[in-house]
């Protein structure tokens, strides 16, 4: 039976002893220079290795695409299961590369699954982002933040309180992203201004888990009455969407996001025009 939750699969996988196959998982995964890769590295053969419950050297390119068909038929998307792939091919090509006298499967000419872009169905729209932060409550604050940067959640909760530099328009705000890339963005006021008025109880201004910003976002949406379930992600794809309705250019808009490829940056032009222009500071009515 295919095991879906992946944090005690993740558990499991790093509780593993100091067999060959440990040794080779660690190998890789250090080559991973982002966290949050190595985290979704580690959930993602956690689950494939529950699934086949066999060593690595065993694993063959059929059971790899028995693999995808069993993940398909427990409901997980295309674009979920071609994230499965993307962590098996990049595994299985670094033990290739360091230990090549083995035999190990060849993913490079297993093509990704077709994946529709759902990209329009997961943008907030103005109406929908006001009434989240109006119901955020204590939350409010992070909410803001993360939206204003338009930052992928790991990004926002790995924000130090020393990666905030004094700008006149508020702060310059380096962002740790995928590949260990830095990009920095202003963060202005009103929101720079409470974020410096909070008591620093740790190096980190949120001091918690993706996990937990993730159900900070469920708990808001929940308050709301959004019939949609927002991930953090979202805010960053609002974001986005709506600096591209105001017209910001595109190449700005890349960098803004840190997008590597152009072609990324451009799909949020493409659902941009089905919006209302965002306002660069939300107004949120409370009554």
């Amino acid at each position: 039976m295919l095991e879906l939750t992946t944090e005690s699969s993740e558990l499991r996988l790093l509780e593993l002893p100091d067999t060959q196959d440990a040794v080779r998982i660690r190998a890789w995964l250090n080559l991973q220079t982002s966290t949050e890769t190595r985290r979704k590295y580690r959930q993602q053969l956690a689950r494939f290795l529950i699934w086949a419950d066999c060593a690595l050297a065993e694993v063959t390119l059929p059971l790899i695409l028995s693999y995808r068909e069993a993940l398909a038929e427990a409901g997980l998307s295309a674009r979920s299961r071609n994230a499965a792939l993307t962590t098996l091919r990049s595994l299985f090509g670094a033990l290739t590369r360091f230990w090549p006298d083995e035999s190990w499967p060849n993913l490079s000419g297993v093509r990704d699954e077709s994946a529709r872009d759902s990209l329009p169905e997961r943008i907030l729209t103005v109406a929908e982002m006001q009434a989240l932060l109006a119901a955020a409550q204590s939350d409010e604050l992070f909410i803001r933040f993360t939206y204003e940067l338009a930052a992928r959640v790991h990004e926002a909760v790995g924000v130090r309180w020393v990666d905030l530099l004094a700008h006149p328009a508020g702060s310059l705000v380096t962002l740790f992203g995928k590949g260990g890339k830095t990009r920095s963005i202003v963060l202005g006021r009103p929101t720079n201004d409470h974020v410096l008025a909070l008591k620093r109880r740790s190096e980190l201004i949120w001091p918690f888990s993706t996990r937990t910003a993730g159900r900070i976002i469920e708990r808001a949406a929940v308050a709301a009455g959004l019939s949609r379930k927002p991930s953090p992600h979202w805010l960053r794809h609002a974001r986005l969407t709506h600096l591209a309705g105001l017209g910001l250019p595109l190449m700005e808009i890349r960098d803004f996001a840190g997008h590597a490829s152009i072609q990324t940056t451009n799909r949020y032009l493409h659902v941009s025009g089905a919006l209302p222009v965002m306002p660069d500071t939300l107004e949120v009515d409370r009554d």
